[in-house]
């Protein structure tokens, strides 16, 4: 007989936000394969932004029509587009839900009201030159989330079901909570977490932030700090520990390919006066190469 604990966490919805690009459809494949194998629902949320933009509906109507004739037109398209990802991820039963106003409010006051596992949301591609800031959106609901969030490009495909999940670690704070949260995804799953440390020189460092450098040190000496890792980080658990050396998003892919792994959990720090959250170019680099995606968790992440 299952917990009380496990029913709540079985009964707790798998939210994905939607838009209308492709990067909207790869989230909700991902959120669908992940709600599936919990055995959790899946909640499909579009937002309608507050003030819809008159000049589209214009091209429709020779003249904008009524206020309120503008929210059935608005809310009749957002339920078509969900209806057709439902469609097109394979999800009949995911629940539709259509709400008004800014994006990130939607998606947050959806997910504290609904209580959440897990909040799932896709991003577009920015290149490399991008700022590391994500969205306005994004990095809103990062956050404001007491639950992970999982950040999907366009271009994601999900792997294999038994194909294990990446905790990548560096020295900060935030070590401890990725650990933690791969390790609770993971049992969910019913996959192997793998824990990953990387260290590269100290100039590059400098522009791969959040990387631990080490200075010479041979294979059995960056074994022993992965180990040492995961011996401060889950004293409990017996974790396949892995540690690489050379640029850190390099190294993150390279493992994600040679065991067919397409998530990855990463620690997003908190910044300056208007606490802005930063995942760092690593992470920004990750979700540019469109291969995997990744699990943010933040200080005040609820695992």
């Amino acid at each position: 007989m299952s917990s009380p604990d496990a029913v709540t966490r079985q009964e707790a919805p798998v939210l994905c936000a939607v838009d209308g690009g492709d990067a909207g459809v790869a989230a909700g494949r991902l959120a669908a394969s992940i709600a599936r194998r919990l055995g959790a629902p899946l909640t499909l949320l579009h937002a309608i932004p507050a003030g819809p933009p008159l000049m589209e509906l214009a091209s429709v109507h020779r003249i904008p029509p009524p206020h309120e004739e503008r929210e059935t037109l608005m809310r009749e398209r957002a339920q078509r587009l969900l209806a057709g990802v439902a469609r097109d991820i394979a999800a009949p039963t995911a629940r539709l839900v259509v709400d008004h106003g800014r994006p990130e409010e939607c998606i947050l006051r959806r997910a504290d009201g609904d209580g959440a596992q897990l909040v799932v949301t896709g991003t577009g591609r920015r290149g490399l030159a991008s700022s590391v800031l994500l969205g306005s959106v994004s990095n809103a609901v990062m956050r404001g989330a007491r639950r992970p969030v999982l950040l999907v490009p366009a271009d994601h495909r999900p792997s294999r079901t038994d194909a294990p999940i990446i905790a990548a670690v560096d020295d900060n704070a935030l070590a401890g909570r990725v650990v933690a949260a791969a390790v609770a995804l993971a049992d969910g799953l019913g996959v192997e977490p793998i824990l990953l440390h990387v260290a590269v020189p100290e100039l590059d460092a400098v522009t791969f932030a959040g990387a631990v450098p080490l200075e010479g040190g041979d294979g059995e000496t960056e074994r022993l700090v992965a180990d040492r890792v995961a011996e401060e980080l889950a004293p409990d658990l017996t974790l396949e520990t892995v540690q690489r050396r050379g640029f850190a998003a390099d190294e993150i892919l390279g493992l994600a390919r040679q065991r067919g792994a397409s998530l990855v959990v990463v620690g997003a720090r908190r910044l300056g006066p208007m606490r802005s959250t930063l995942l760092g170019s690593v992470s920004a680099a990750l979700l540019d190469a469109g291969e995997v995606a990744l699990v943010a968790v933040t200080e005040e992440t609820e695992l």
